[in-house]
């Protein structure tokens, strides 16, 4: 992928964000700021995932995966009557 600047990466987040706004002249002026980078730097509506994507904050080597839903989750012990 292109290099594009921390800088970019931020805004593209921050606009995205604002797209979710209940203020509906905030979500216009959002899409169309965000329209406008997108076509400086080059990319579509389908790169928004990677430009999302914080690769700077993860660590190298590593893959990025979901948390598990049964981490840090207890079983609850049944009690047996009479016992």
């Amino acid at each position: 992928m292109d290099q594009i600047i921390r800088n970019d990466r931020k805004r593209v987040r921050d606009l995205h964000a604002m797209l979710g706004s209940s203020n509906p002249q905030e979500q216009a002026t959002a899409r169309r700021k965000l329209e406008v980078l997108l076509k400086r730097l080059g990319k579509t509506w389908n790169d928004l995932p990677d430009l999302l994507h914080d690769h700077a904050a993860q660590a190298p080597g590593t893959v990025d995966q979901p948390p598990s839903p049964f981490r840090g989750r207890r079983r609850k012990r049944r009690r047996v009557a009479g016992g």
